[in-house]
């Protein structure tokens, strides 16, 4: 059950990186 829960729980993480690293390419 953690294992499960760790992984979309990960995914959702890197989405929000790759975001955040586009937002700060646009930024500067």
């Amino acid at each position: 059950l953690r294992l499960e829960s760790q992984q979309p729980s990960r995914r959702k993480k890197r989405a929000l990186d790759a975001a955040y690293c586009f937002r700060n390419v646009q930024l500067y």
